[in-house]
């Protein structure tokens, strides 16, 4: 998972939406916006292999490896999907998804990469359980922490195999108000996702 969309803990997230404002302004002028709205619910990725539910009105933000949409800024709610090779290195752990792994292997080694994030604070784990995407066998993890500038978040990751590849699904909010408030989107997506077969 890219480095780029993990939450910005170091910035005050009004400094943070000032700050999207200007670039998006400055991609415009240029010819080519970081983020566009969706405006249709219908959603089909061809570069990362998967159809789903969007929420009208949310943006998606245009560069990056990951598809990823907000409704309010990245720090406030984000649902990202990345699709990526087993033998690819991992973002933060050294740990590696195989093919003949478990889902209970593979959420392990999900939260190991996520735990070892630099700047997350009293880490905690609040359900890890088997689930079913698209008819694959997968994980589904939910868990909450704290940033550096003191901000409680709550997380939710999904993951599964397809053949030589890997699905890894989440969504997450600051805890007060935004979790809960986007949380019903995010289940319509996961309910509606299904992968695309070249």
């Amino acid at each position: 998972m890219s480095k780029t969309f993990y939450p910005l803990i170091k910035i005050q997230m009004d400094v943070f939406r000032k700050f999207i404002l200007v670039f998006v302004c400055a991609s415009l002028v240029s010819g080519c916006a970081a983020f566009s709205q969706l405006r249709k619910e219908s959603y089909e990725d061809d570069n990362r292999l998967f159809t789903a539910s969007v929420p009208v009105g949310w943006m998606r933000y245009n560069f990056g490896k990951e598809f990823l949409i907000t409704r309010d800024g990245i720090v406030l709610n984000a649902i990202a999907v990345s699709r990526r090779k087993l033998d690819e290195k991992l973002d933060f752990t050294k740990k590696k998804f195989t093919t003949d792994m478990l889902p209970q292997d593979l959420a392990e080694v999900e939260l190991d990469d996520l735990k070892s994030v630099a700047g997350i604070n009293r880490f905690t784990l609040l359900s890890n359980e088997p689930a079913t995407l698209d008819g694959r066998s997968g994980f589904r993890v939910e868990y909450g922490y704290y940033t550096q500038s003191g901000l409680k978040m709550r997380g939710i990751r999904y993951g599964f195999l397809e053949k030589e590849w890997i699905y890894r699904i989440r969504y997450e909010a600051p805890t007060q108000h935004y979790f809960q408030y986007s949380l019903k989107d995010f289940k319509k997506f996961m309910e509606s996702f299904k992968t695309k077969q070249k």
